[in-house]
């Protein structure tokens, strides 16, 4: 699942990463995420190391690496809007 953490939803990287159209691996060694995006971009997510200027780092919990969603997709140039009393997240491209 999903969690909240200072505001912004982070999310399990691989499965839904792969549904936004990236492609994901996990570097053992250095603990980090490695996002290539559509556009062949490559995002460099470090666990536990906040990313500059969002706020949040990802993280691991019960075995799943999470990773804010927002950053991805606006790395991605999409618009991401939060709905409050529905607790979703909604990424148009």
């Amino acid at each position: 699942p999903s969690r909240i953490v200072n505001n912004r939803t982070l999310v399990p990287a691989a499965k839904v990463l792969h549904f936004m159209g990236c492609d994901v691996k996990w570097i053992h060694d250095t603990r980090t995420v490695v996002v290539t995006l559509p556009n062949g971009e490559v995002l460099n997510l470090p666990v536990d190391e906040p990313i500059p200027g969002f706020g949040v780092a990802p993280m691991i919990e019960n075995s799943r690496t999470l990773v804010p969603v927002a950053y991805i997709a606006d790395m991605m140039g999409a618009h991401v809007q939060w709905v409050e009393n529905t607790r979703q997240v909604i990424i148009v491209k």
